[in-house]
């Protein structure tokens, strides 16, 4: 019987190390499993940042855009007036030549 046990405690000891082996080998396996998932993740944290850049770069954009549409239609603004202005003094001119050429043919008659 002592050769008995000598052989069964050597088995469980055996399937005591093949089990640690096996724990140890699903540990790693994990642990590569955990360092691949963190590389998935800081590469995902890397696209978020670069998206967030370029949002913010096509934000000024369209500020930039929106000013300069203003500003253009404020100079429009700015046209139509001194176009109306120069429509007036054109007329005004007309005006002055039609009469003038009217007292021009009342003088020579």
């Amino acid at each position: 019987t002592e050769v008995h046990i000598m052989l069964s405690s050597g088995k469980a000891k055996k399937a005591a190390e093949a089990k640690t082996q096996e724990i140890k080998d699903e540990n790693e396996n994990l642990e590569n499993q955990i360092q691949e998932l963190q590389v998935t993740l800081d590469q995902l944290n890397v696209r978020q940042v670069t998206k967030d850049n370029t949002i913010q770069q096509n934000e000024a954009k369209l500020i930039s855009m929106k000013q300069t549409i203003e500003s253009s239609q404020s100079k429009l603004q700015s046209l139509k007036k001194e176009s109306e202005i120069l429509d007036k003094r054109i007329n005004e001119k007309n005006d002055t030549i039609q009469q003038n050429q009217k007292r021009i043919s009342e003088f020579k008659s």
